[in-house]
């Protein structure tokens, strides 16, 4: 079951027409273009509402897609590796969305890093060939699963998806900040030393090793 955010979000992605896969030739053409009119609207109206939170681009033949998504969780913004290729089969099967850098890191996702969608995703993407295309496998899938299994494992105190550097997930720091009402003639002061974005050492179970140095894990 879709609910009502969720409906109101798809609504405003444009439908596509073009029943036609990579094989197709002059109609897969056609139909790249209604995939990129729709995630242009749909990033637009995303950012609209204050809630930007991917970048998409494919190679020359638009079968091979990669980018960035990021989720938005407790003040600190997560970053990820996105990819996917398109099925032979497509639109009649669903892309399957990937983020290598959390393979393994939680059961909702297959290996390779492909996450799990929910029993919902697949009838409706049935019900809607070929009108629903990749923007709305980022809002039904991708969005959803973020919301979910992120948060989670992060209060799991899983940190060894949050510490940082790390090629496929990084932590990026603070971006919002509250709204301050200052009266006139009064001033704020900033900090002038920059913010820490580097988590301490992890300390789940699956990342912690034997160390010879000082009893700390490595890695």
């Amino acid at each position: 079951m879709v609910d009502e955010s969720t409906r109101k979000t798809l609504s405003s992605i444009p439908l596509l027409k073009t029943k036609a896969g990579p094989r197709d030739k002059e109609l897969w053409v056609n139909r790249l273009k209604e995939e990129y009119q729709a995630l242009i609207k749909y990033v637009e109206n995303n950012k609209a509402a204050d809630n930007d939170w991917f970048r998409l681009e494919s190679d020359k033949t638009g079968t091979r897609w990669f980018g960035k998504c990021w989720y938005v969780h407790n003040l600190l913004k997560y970053e990820f590796d996105l990819e996917f290729d398109i099925p032979v089969t497509y639109p009649t099967t669903a892309p399957e969305l990937a983020l290598p850098g959390l393979d393994g890191k939680t059961a909702k996702m297959y290996r390779g890093g492909k996450i799990c969608l929910t029993d919902h995703f697949k009838p409706l993407w049935a019900r809607n060939v070929p009108k629903f295309g990749i923007a709305h496998a980022m809002a039904l899938g991708l969005g959803p699963w973020l919301a979910v299994e992120i948060p989670d494992l992060i209060e799991k105190g899983c940190m060894c998806v949050t510490r940082g550097p790390l090629p496929r997930f990084k932590l990026i720091g603070n971006i919002h900040f509250p709204k301050i009402k200052v009266t006139p003639g009064t001033y704020v002061s900033l900090p002038t030393e920059p913010m820490s974005t580097v988590c301490p050492p992890c300390v789940c179970p699956s990342c912690i090793k034997s160390s010879d140095i000082g009893g700390y894990p490595t890695y």
